[in-house]
């Protein structure tokens, strides 16, 4: 029952997102995480949130918890990477990239986001092993 209840919890909380109510939204995402430390897409969406808002000292510190909570969960470990890969870290993007394949090594969406990066940054050959590994997965 748990796990729905905290489902519904984080869609009412990124509904109150859209509309910019972004206190309350704040709010919500602590009580979230109190009920369940660990339910890393909390962590995710409350750290997409403070990006979203311009606070990316905050989103980072929020993707450092929720990794640390659940290193398993692929798609936070991509979301911090692209923040990193937005904001100029290219080499701190990679390592998220990698920690997140390491994490799961299906997960399509972080091999396309690291195999982007390294397109971008002119490795066609590593972009080309990354887009090959991900229509794989």
């Amino acid at each position: 029952m748990r796990p729905i209840i905290l489902n519904l919890g984080r869609h009412r909380v990124c509904w109150r997102n859209r509309r910019g109510n972004f206190e309350r939204a704040r709010e919500l995402f602590e009580q979230g995480i109190a009920a369940d430390p660990h339910h890393a897409p909390l962590w995710q969406a409350w750290g997409l949130l403070e990006k979203e808002v311009g606070n990316i000292t905050r989103a980072r510190e929020l993707f450092e918890q929720g990794t640390a909570a659940d290193p398993h969960h692929a798609p936070l470990w991509q979301a911090w990477g692209l923040l990193e890969k937005e904001v100029g870290n290219i080499t701190r993007a990679r390592e998220l990239f990698e920690q997140g394949t390491a994490a799961n090594s299906h997960h399509t969406p972080t091999l396309y986001a690291w195999g982007l990066l390294e397109k971008e940054a002119g490795n066609l050959v590593r972009a080309r092993e990354l887009f090959e590994a991900g229509t794989t997965a």
